[in-house]
């Protein structure tokens, strides 16, 4: 398992699958030691902006796209992270500086960069399909207009003469994005920048509340009591996810077993903003738990994106991680006692959940 350190030597990839428990003190974060004195393994270091800002993975995870002073650069992660791109910044003799970097859907990564004097923005638009064929041909972004559409492509070619009768060619089609599973796995340890993606979609959709449940004797206990938390809470603007504690050892059937609960109550609710998030802790509680975990994600979108749900809200049915939540600044934790008669609607509506 790979993830991504933004530092001031740049972007590191380490492996959180190899690590050294030996406590060798020598070495720092470029080399992979830990505060514990234990190495994780250094895959790749790439260059960076100075802020170590702007770097985001396919959703595949195959492709990694960085911001540094030259532009922005996507990297192959099957190929020992082997650069098969770069988008120069705009107009360098004036100090033009590539901007942020992030994902859309899963074929396409988007870039904006930013010139000085009269120099003006550049949005591009990478192909990752043009990449796996090693069509690496040029695509003129001024050719494409942003669009909104849900259920559309990304970008529209023009096709219009432009002030001077000249006709804007279109640039080569664009393949259509997959449609969206019904849910997806996040783990806490390397899935947290979709989850915070996501979140910043659905509260630009005008979702104000957050309302995590945990997976087992929760949302399992009555999947029709589920089913219907999840349509009244879309009815009072709040998003439904799922917050579970699975061993590592137990992720994938577990986790496959989590997604075959709730990709039929996704699929029965067209309004629901898929993917449903499934996010996976690796312990219940403390520096890996739910509490650390919903704090992190917090955290994490109001440092981003400057942006954050109005209440968070976890139902479990452990009442030492509901009181671990508790203690958090600006979480809540709801005990739904297995012994608990009333359904999971009746228990959100008498906490004033919804």
């Amino acid at each position: 398992m790979e993830f991504v350190a933004a530092t001031k030597d740049g972007l590191i990839v380490y492996d959180a699958a190899d690590i050294d428990k030996s406590t060798d003190n020598g070495g720092n974060w470029s080399s992979g030691r830990c505060s514990d004195g234990r190495k994780l393994a250094v895959q790749a270091s790439m260059p960076s902006a100075p802020n170590a800002f702007g770097f985001a993975w396919s959703d595949d995870g195959r492709y990694l796209a960085s911001v540094c002073d030259e532009g922005v650069r996507i990297y192959d992660a099957d190929k020992s992270y082997k650069k098969v791109r770069e988008l120069e910044k705009v107009a360098p003799d004036v100090q033009g500086r590539a901007g942020g970097v992030r994902s859309l859907y899963k074929q396409f990564l988007v870039s904006v960069s930013a010139g000085g004097g009269d120099v003006g923005r550049r949005r591009d638009c990478i192909s990752l399909s043009e990449i796996i064929q090693e069509r690496l041909t040029e695509i003129n972004a001024d050719s494409f207009v942003w669009t909104k559409s849900a259920a559309g492509s990304a970008f529209e070619a023009l096709d219009q003469p432009d002030e001077e009768g000249e006709v804007i060619a279109p640039a080569a089609p664009v393949t259509p994005p997959r449609p969206l599973p019904l849910s997806e796995l996040h783990r806490y340890d390397s899935g947290l920048v979709q989850v915070t993606q996501w979140f910043e979609r659905v509260i630009s959709l005008g979702f104000r509340y957050l309302l995590a449940l945990d997976q087992h004797k929760v949302a399992d206990r009555n999947v029709s009591q589920t089913r219907d938390i999840v349509r009244a809470a879309l009815a009072e603007r709040t998003i439904v996810v799922v917050c579970s504690f699975i061993p590592d050892s137990s992720f994938l059937s577990h986790g496959r077993n989590a997604q075959a609960l709730w990709n039929p109550i996704i699929a029965d609710i067209a309004e629901y903003p898929r993917p449903l998030p499934i996010i996976v802790t690796s312990k219940p509680l403390y520096r890996w738990g739910k509490a650390s975990c919903l704090r992190h994600l917090r955290d994490q979108l109001w440092h981003q994106q400057q942006a954050s749900f109005d209440s968070w809200v976890h139902v479990d049915d452990r009442l030492d991680i509901v009181r671990e939540i508790d203690a958090e600044r600006g979480l809540r934790g709801v005990h739904w006692d297995v012994r608990d008669r009333r359904s999971l609607l009746e228990l959100c509506r008498a906490e004033g959940v919804l």
